[in-house]
């Protein structure tokens, strides 16, 4: 009896420091400002000990992989660049595209209904000479302008890989997977715009106007084929928005405001933010969407030659993490971190380069808008991509060494051979930059994560 009742005043006074502690949590949420509690229910990742500018360079989306999220193997690459390659931008480029089974579907299908492909493969190209020969060059770049964005935001993916170094993320995924998935989307491009010009007489560039035309003759099975088709076509068209577009913008704009942003709500912003540009009239027609392809491509080579210039020829392939992600060097406060460049964080070299990237292809850019410009700036804007990347990559080698700065690794000539690149262990990262783990700067990804005021507005 003595230890039952030991065992209730025990339970009754843990009930009641647990009220109180209830209680003093209930004061400190009425404590609050309006503005303060709309902050809390806003926000995606609080500041906990980290500054604002501290959460502006480190937050959840920004900082290094750790192990237990390097969870891509190289059957998960293949399968993104297989959906990749069966999209919009390359059925328009060659002519189609749509996901595995809706473009083989679609080919089939077609080579079926025209009875095969007639003399179209076999007719004499409409140019000869010179102007075929930059007819091809101008659709390779095109191509290329196509897969741009994904080779500047590449690490987005590559960064969540099981491993780097194994044969098949090197071959299967990128030496074989992307030229092959793409090559193929491409033939079979060709392949339905030439089978429904030989049944119709007309050259569509388009996979949803040979589907239209398909739908002229109306039956059921046609309408079913149609929909499953089209069905493949935005699922396709859905994910390779969210992969090369929307990931890309949002991961950069969380950490513009890595508080109350993060990839799922940048992804949000970008909808919004898209569907004011119309971008629809963009596929309005073959001639429209190739400019656009051009377009893109004079600034994105510009960048890529900037990333590629800094990466394997300026720092031979080291990079400091903790100085990443700091303004003043880890172990040495007293000293700005190695991407800090001067105390206004601006690399003013890599400016200059991305300019001038840019600058030979706008005269050709005017020209394509349908101004009347020089044959030569119309060659070098054929080549954009070249120009573009080339410049860039020329012209910041050229500033570093004229107004060099630290790259953390030995002073190199010109030629002189070297590589740098290391693996780091990121596992006690927090520690390495700020000397200790960091408290308080969990994000709110469930109801169990929640703030303390989010689960008792909840309740």
């Amino acid at each position: 009896m003595s230890l039952e009742k030991n065992s209730l005043k025990i339970e009754t006074i843990v009930n009641q420091e647990s009220s109180v502690d209830n209680l003093s949590d209930q004061d400190d949420v009425k404590k609050e400002s309006k503005w303060q509690r709309f902050i809390k229910f806003i926000e995606v990742q609080p500041m906990g000990d980290l500054t604002t500018s501290q959460l502006f360079l480190y937050n959840h989306d920004l900082k290094p992989v750790e192990k237990a999220r390097r969870t891509w193997k190289w059957y998960n690459y293949v399968s993104f660049w297989i959906a990749d390659s069966f999209n919009i931008n390359t059925w328009q480029i060659a002519a189609t595209y749509f996901a595995v089974g809706g473009g083989f579907g679609l080919m089939i299908w077609a080579l079926v209904r025209s009875h095969g492909l007639g003399d179209v493969l076999n007719r004499p190209n409409g140019v000869q000479g010179s102007a075929l020969a930059w007819a091809f060059v101008q659709s390779t770049l095109n191509a290329l302008s196509n897969f741009a964005t994904l080779i500047s935001n590449s690490p987005d993916f590559s960064r969540f890989a099981y491993s780097q170094n194994s044969f098949a993320m090197k071959y299967l995924v990128h030496t074989i997977s992307i030229p092959v998935c793409f090559g193929i989307t491409s033939l079979i491009g060709i392949l339905v715009t030439a089978a429904a010009e030989h049944e119709y007489g007309t050259t569509y560039w388009s996979p949803i106007d040979v589907m239209a035309k398909y739908l002229e003759s109306f039956t059921p099975g046609i309408r079913a084929a149609i929909f499953f088709i089209a069905l493949s076509f935005i699922v396709a068209q859905l994910g390779t928005n969210i992969s090369a577009n929307s990931l890309s913008f949002s991961t950069d704009v969380s950490a513009v405001a890595a508080r109350f942003i993060n990839i799922r709500r940048g992804s949000y912003i970008c909808l919004a933010l898209a569907l004011p540009i119309c971008p629809w009239k963009l596929l309005s027609s073959s001639s429209t969407f190739t400019t656009y392809l051009s377009a893109y491509s004079v600034f994105l080579s510009s960048i890529i030659g900037v990333m590629a210039c800094d990466y394997y020829y300026v720092r031979r392939g080291f990079i400091n993490l903790p100085d990443l992600y700091s303004l003043r060097s880890p172990t040495d406060k007293s000293k700005l971190s190695l991407y800090a460049y001067n105390k206004y964080g601006v690399n003013w070299r890599a400016v200059v380069a991305y300019i001038c990237g840019i600058l030979p292809n706008m005269v050709g850019f005017v020209g394509a808008t349908g101004h009347k410009v020089p044959i030569g700036a119309t060659y070098v804007y054929r080549i954009n991509f070249f120009a573009g990347f080339f410049s860039s990559f020329i012209v910041y080698a050229v500033l570093y060494y004229l107004f060099p700065f630290d790259t953390g690794i030995p002073k190199l000539k010109p030629f002189e051979k070297g590589w740098f690149e290391e693996t780091h262990d990121v596992e006690n990262f927090e520690e390495e930059v700020f000397g200790h783990e960091l408290v308080g700067i969990e994000r709110y990804e469930n109801d169990d994560e929640m703030s303390l005021y989010q689960r008792k507005e909840k309740v």
